[in-house]
């Protein structure tokens, strides 16, 4: 194998491990929000879809506690969905610079 090929696989190598970096960085900071459509209940989840915070204005005290549990749930939701997504992009563009 010549010296030439050799930095080649060498350079490869390199941009894949910063590649890797970046995506392991990008998980690790991966959040997800969501509101719900008046803006008076706002979750937040990390990146595995663990809930991480909940914001609930004080309007919300005036509802039906069956129907803001399901609001709030909806919401939660949502903000997992957007954080799985986002790391579903972060492993596709890993997937495509490793392939």
């Amino acid at each position: 194998m010549s010296e030439h090929q050799v930095e080649e696989i060498v350079d490869r190598v390199r941009t894949q491990l910063g590649v890797l970096e970046h995506t392991l960085d990008g998980l690790g900071a991966l959040r997800g929000s969501a509101r719900n459509e008046d803006g008076s209940i706002v979750a937040h989840v990390d990146g595995r879809g663990a809930l991480a915070g909940l914001e609930l204005a004080e309007s919300v005290t005036r509802r039906d506690a069956a129907e803001l549990g399901s609001e709030i749930l909806a919401t939660v939701h949502e903000a997992a969905r957007r954080a799985g997504a986002d790391r579903a992009r972060l492993l596709q563009d890993l997937r495509s610079a490793l392939g």
